[in-house]
């Protein structure tokens, strides 16, 4: 089972799938906003970024930012909304389990609409614990939320639910498309020092006959008031939480040469031209394509 869904191979186009759910995609802007703490200072890096679909709750904060995905289209998908890059925003190729950047590089840490395509997700945590300073913003695609909850009823399956081991909805037996038991996530987060501050259930109403019935910006209306009250209840398909760890104090505002680092073995970088980083430690060699670095390790072909 692959690492890393790629989703330059065939014909998807994950715009797409966005295309008629507005009222999810609102629903995640209004939690990430509401979330967000409009006195963190630092680079943001939306990882998993894809075409940028989040980045309107987070441009306005006048904020350095950098986009992370795998893919190589939906970079540029991104770069193509946003702009090309500036000393102040960076587009990315990389694998989530070895990111280039340095330790404690980022002010805030984006992580939404991933942890649904990873197998194994502790060296993800980890690697992004690693980069971040004092914010990190976790979607959780959970299995407890109250639709599953009843079905579990009504089929006998109560125990599966309560379960700590991930669901599969994926229908492809190749494939994953995990929820999990929030605990599990949580668990983890705790031990590489992470409170959660704040939490969003989010996506509460998404139901096609209540989306027919009410529209979009009426359910959208109802589901800011609900996010917070909600949370703790676990009742929404998605438990987004606001991280934040005290263990790092004051920084200083870092250039993009000092954020990132070799994904290799995190050596520190010489920029050879305009489209070429050399690792001063290992001498591996990155290019930079049409405004895009492409910093992905292992190398596409070493992959398995």
């Amino acid at each position: 089972m692959p690492l890393i869904t790629n989703y330059d191979e065939g014909g998807y186009s994950y715009q797409d799938y966005w295309r008629g759910r507005d009222y999810e995609h609102g629903a995640e802007l209004h939690a990430m906003q509401s979330l967000l703490d409009p006195h963190q200072t630092g680079w943001i890096a939306d990882l998993g970024s894809g075409f940028g679909r989040m980045a309107p709750a987070y441009l306005d904060q006048g904020r350095s930012v950098i986009w992370v995905d795998y893919s190589l289209k939906l970079l540029a998908q991104a770069q193509a909304r946003y702009g090309p890059p500036t000393p102040s925003r960076l587009y990315v190729q990389a694998n989530l389990n070895h990111l280039p950047f340095r330790s404690g590089s980022l002010g805030t840490a984006l992580l939404i609409r991933v942890l649904h395509h990873l197998p194994s997700y502790d060296r993800v945590l980890r690697e992004v614990s690693r980069v971040a300073q004092k914010e990190w913003i976790i979607d959780i695609p959970q299995k407890l939320h109250a639709l599953a909850r009843i079905r579990s009823v009504v089929r006998g399956q109560w125990h599966v639910l309560h379960e700590e081991v991930p669901i599969n909805l994926s229908r492809r037996s190749s494939q994953v498309f995990l929820n999990y038991h929030p605990r599990s996530i949580e668990h983890q987060l705790s031990i590489l020092g992470w409170t959660v501050r704040e939490s969003r259930s989010v996506s509460n109403l998404r139901l096609p006959w209540l989306k027919q019935r009410f529209g979009t910006e009426r359910l959208l209306a109802v589901e800011r008031w609900l996010q917070p009250h909600l949370a703790p209840l676990q009742f929404g398909p998605n438990l987004w939480h606001a991280l934040v760890r005290h263990d790092f104090g004051a920084t200083s505002p870092m250039d993009q040469e000092e954020v990132l680092a070799c994904p290799a073995c995190l050596g520190r970088f010489e920029l050879r031209g305009l489209h070429t980083m050399v690792c001063r430690s290992c001498h591996e060699q990155f290019i930079c394509h049409d405004g895009i670095w492409d910093f992905r390790w292992p190398r596409p072909n070493t992959l398995g």
